[in-house]
């Protein structure tokens, strides 16, 4: 049954959203499969197994599935639903991720931001597009299945939250859902959503009896009023007493929501049948545009970033032009940074919670951000049900925000990773509103590869390959930068009254040291390790004179160069790819000397001149002359963007 489903969801994500027929008198019942990277394919598989069980009851049934669950079709398809289903990311609040609430893309849809791209990007439209652009049938329920902070808990992995946090997660999730018209959200991070739509579409039961009557109900309620939605009331089912977020119910008590389903929506009308076409910038003319990152490219930080348009395509601009970014990273370098503290109290991970982590390994996710969870109440065989709740995984998610400047330029404030490497920064096209252009449009901007530095960093413009003389010294230049924020040292400070150091001169030295390629255990007979002391303040560099004796032995070594700082750490001991020039050492050129020849004319006792024969000439290719330049920090990329990390 399961290899059916999932070969009926795959099949579906082909064809843009249809409904079975336009009868009036059954209730329409909407089901939307957000994109979730690899496990879309099962999330698609839950959403055909609610379809089918919605078919048994209505004729009205619309699935959307990633890769085509773009906003304008999902908007389209919520008007007038008695039943909405979502299984997707989850975006809400309290979150590590902002210091305050963010309506525009929190507590709504993960959903893609261009049709037919694939399902590893995501975009939010948060609570913000439900109260403005949707309008529900009277009496409306949702049901928010496997999702991540919408039933308190927040994402695998993550600390267990308090009561308070996970209180006001599920408030905040229902209360744009309520303002379009529900009656009542109910969140499930690990229950099926098909007894929901099963129970509410057989009748004669409101939601509250049927959430309560649910297989994953724990009878641990605990029950609080809405701050954000007056006369309703927040309640939560943990699955202990204290920890396990996975079910709530935001509701108005007393008015027997989804007991009167049938028969309670108009007309349905397919979401794509008469749908505007999506605008395109491209078809309208519009030509390739470069992009642009400036400032500092360190952790945490944030850079500007332009998208520079000539005059063929600044006349289609819109008015509010959004622009979109999300970053991929391609290679990571040096330790994470530490994310901004959880407003969670520390908990009991769910490795550690009896019943929550499954250590079979024929169930292990291939995806290491992936935690295969079990639901606390056992299936009719005695043995937990294996379900999945996608995490945010980075680099998946468009950010927006509105584009500043009226010239050649567009320009957005962009927050830079957390941690160290090298990314590929993508930037999208939007209209005002915050709705991607099409596919077409969004390949006209380059996207880049953007070096970012850690905090406490090194740049190193060296030679990749030289060439040297055994037991000759070898004088070379490097180039070091400082670029990161933070000093390596502190230079001396003197009184000009008193010629007395205020602060003592503790500066960091640049070391260089070989390792033998030939001799990778003993490292053969090498030269040892010489140092210089630097000068280089943070987002400055300086060039270095160093005179490196060489190797006694030829052959092949790596000279690697790292920056040791005043209180002893090394720069490369603490994540900092160090500076590597490949050496091929060799044997001196011996230096010929004639023999003499007697002359017939010469007297035996005078003295034969010897001249020396003249020296080779330098190879400029084994040393050049020229100062080798640092790699830039931002360089386009050379494949066209695309539309992209819950």
């Amino acid at each position: 049954m399961v290899v059916t489903l999932l070969a009926y969801a795959i099949v579906m994500t082909t064809f843009p959203p249809t409904v079975l027929t336009t009868d009036a008198s059954e209730p329409k019942v909407v089901i939307i499969v957000g994109p979730v990277g690899s496990k879309t394919d099962a999330y698609r598989a839950m959403g055909a197994a609610v379809a089918a069980v919605a078919r048994g009851h209505s004729n009205q049934v619309v699935t959307i599935y990633s890769p085509n669950a773009t906003w304008p079709v999902v908007r389209r398809a919520l008007e007038g639903a008695a039943i909405v289903v979502y299984l997707g990311h989850g975006n809400g609040w309290p979150s590590i991720y902002r210091d305050s609430a963010f309506p525009k893309t929190q507590n709504g849809l993960g959903l893609n931001p261009v049709a037919g791209k694939g399902d590893s990007v995501h975009q939010y439209f948060g609570e913000a597009y439900l109260r403005q652009e949707v309008k529900l049938a009277p009496g409306a329920i949702v049901v928010l299945s496997h999702l991540c902070y919408a039933s308190g808990a927040a994402e695998p992995g993550m600390p267990n939250p308090t009561l308070d946090v996970a209180q006001q997660r599920v408030d905040n999730f229902g209360a744009g859902w309520i303002a379009a018209g529900a009656d009542a959200v109910v969140a499930e991070g690990h229950g099926k959503a098909g007894y929901y739509v099963d129970a509410l579409l057989r009748g004669g039961r409101d939601i509250e009896r049927i959430w309560a009557g649910a297989p994953s109900f724990h009878d641990h309620v605990i029950e609080s009023a809405s701050v954000r939605t007056p006369g309703a009331v927040v309640r939560l089912d943990p699955d202990t007493r204290t920890s396990g977020y996975f079910r709530s119910l935001v509701v108005r008590p007393g008015l027997g929501a989804g007991s009167h389903l049938t028969g309670s929506v108009p007309k349905l009308i397919d979401p794509g049948a008469d749908s505007p076409p999506i605008d395109s910038l491209a078809a309208r003319g519009a030509t390739r545009s470069a992009a642009r990152l400036a400032g500092p490219i360190v952790v945490g930080g944030n850079a500007q970033l332009s998208v520079r348009f000539d005059k063929r395509t600044r006349v289609l601009l819109p008015k509010g032009l959004v622009l979109g970014t999300r970053w991929t990273m391609i290679t990571p370098q040096g330790e994470p940074v530490e994310p901004k503290p959880s407003p969670a109290v520390p908990g009991p991970s769910p490795a550690a919670s009896p019943g929550l982590a499954s250590s079979d390994p024929g169930l292990a996710s291939s995806d290491p951000g992936l935690a295969v969870v079990a639901a606390a109440s056992p299936s009719p065989a005695g043995l937990p049900e294996i379900d999945m709740v996608q995490p945010e995984i980075p680099g998946t998610t468009v950010t927006t925000a509105t584009a500043s400047g009226k010239g050649a330029d567009r320009s957005i404030d962009v927050e830079l990773p957390a941690q160290p490497g090298l990314y590929r920064l993508t930037t999208t096209l939007h209209h005002a509103d915050g709705v991607a252009y099409d596919a077409a449009t969004q390949d006209l901007v380059t996207s880049l590869f953007v070096q970012v530095s850690g905090r406490l960093w090194a740049t190193y413009g060296i030679d990749a390959r030289i060439e040297a003389t055994s037991d000759t010294p070898l004088a070379l230049r490097v180039r070091l930068a400082n670029t990161g924020s933070e000093a390596w040292g502190t230079r001396a400070i003197e009184d000009l009254v008193d010629p007395g150091a205020l602060a003592a001169d503790a500066p960091p030295r640049l070391f260089a040291h070989w390792v033998s390629l030939d001799d990778p255990q003993t490292g053969g007979l090498l030269a040892p390790d010489t140092s210089a002391v630097v000068h280089v303040d943070a987002g400055s560099s300086t060039i270095v004179e160093l005179l490196v004796p060489t190797p006694l032995r030829t052959g092949h070594y790596l000279l690697v160069f790292d920056v040791l700082l005043p209180d002893g750490r090394s720069l490369a001991a603490n994540g900092v790819p160090p500076g590597v020039m490949r050496v091929r050492v060799t044997d001196p050129i011996p230096i010929p000397i004639p023999i003499p020849v007697a002359s017939p004319a010469a007297s035996p006792t005078s003295t034969p001149v010897v001249s020396p024969a003249p020296l080779p000439a330098p190879d400029p290719a084994a040393n050049p002359s020229s100062e080798p330049a640092l790699a830039p920090a931002v360089e386009p990329s050379t494949s066209p963007s695309t539309s992209p990390a819950s």
